[in-house]
């Protein structure tokens, strides 16, 4: 894949956005060097499961290598192995680059955010 990637924000792991001629793809994810595989499996069981049942929710896929395989490893500048994965993109803006977080915003967040619990 002929890519470009820039930097997103992230709690504990690295993220880039993936851009394939100009248009934002997916997301790169690079987990921290301590990560065990089972917590990236769990996520992606997780995702799975919501695709599965719950249509109606917005849920990136997981974009597999040309192997097949949805991990992989590569070292980091410390030689550390860091698992990496990649999920598609979904359309929108990040929460912290949109301003006003207006009433109406919250509450569309509040709502999706009960139905991906009840989906879990």
């Amino acid at each position: 894949m002929d890519a470009t990637i820039s930097g997103l924000d992230g709690e504990f792991d690295l993220n880039a956005a993936v851009m394939v001629n100009g248009q934002f793809t997916g997301v790169l994810k690079i987990m921290r060097a301590d990560c065990d595989v089972s917590f990236v499996d769990m996520q992606i069981a997780a995702l799975a499961h919501l695709a599965a049942g719950a249509a109606d929710l917005p849920v990136p896929q997981v974009i597999n290598r040309s192997d097949g395989a949805a991990l992989g490893h590569i070292p980091d500048k410390d030689g550390a192995m860091r698992l990496v994965w990649m999920l598609s993109a979904l359309p929108g803006r990040q929460l912290g680059n949109h301003r006003p977080h207006t009433p109406a915003l919250m509450t569309q967040i509040g709502t999706a955010l009960g139905g991906l619990t009840t989906a879990l």
